[in-house]
């Protein structure tokens, strides 16, 4: 698994790539998120990470994760 870049498929040369923008924690209390990625993982799923705190550098700042099943759901 790694990070996927979406290509023009040769069975549907005109598909246009689609893009989806998804608050993935809307509730969060953290003030600020940043450097967020995204891979595919081997079984399907995807995995999205981030850094999320009250500032660049201070104490407080946490790596956070969540998995998008095969259903659409992220969790």
């Amino acid at each position: 698994p790694g990070f996927v870049v979406p290509v023009a498929r040769e069975d549907f040369p005109d598909e246009i790539p689609v893009i989806e923008s998804i608050d993935i924690n809307p509730d969060s209390p953290e003030p600020k998120a940043h450097s967020a990625a995204l891979a595919e993982l081997a079984d399907g799923r995807l995995m999205a990470v981030w850094y999320a705190g009250s500032a660049e550098g201070a104490a407080d700042v946490s790596i956070y994760a969540a998995t998008r099943g095969l259903d659409g759901v992220w969790g």
